[in-house]
């Protein structure tokens, strides 16, 4: 990121986003890339991959990071619908 140092969105994002899921790719800088990646996961990147990147890894992670959240987001709306059920039968 030319116009920001990589670690500032890494930071900012799950501040604004709290569920987001983040990868981050780095080609090193001024501090070793193995030390570059190990801050981003724990500032919350859920994927530090070393460059060069393998296409394939990286569309597996991705596809498994959206199943995460869509089963998630199902896991919720069985619980909401659940609810909703439990407070129709206390008013019957």
């Amino acid at each position: 990121m030319p116009e920001k140092e990589g670690l500032e969105p890494i930071r900012a994002m799950p501040l604004k986003f709290p569920n987001i899921k983040l990868i981050s790719i780095s080609g090193g800088g001024f501090i070793p890339l193995e030390n570059y990646l190990a801050i981003a996961r724990g500032l919350s990147a859920t994927y530090t991959p070393k460059q060069p990147i393998n296409q394939a890894d990286l569309l597996a992670v991705v596809e498994d990071q959206s199943n995460q959240v869509r089963f998630k987001d199902s896991i919720k709306n069985c619980l909401d619908l659940q609810a909703l059920i439990a407070d129709q039968d206390k008013k019957i």
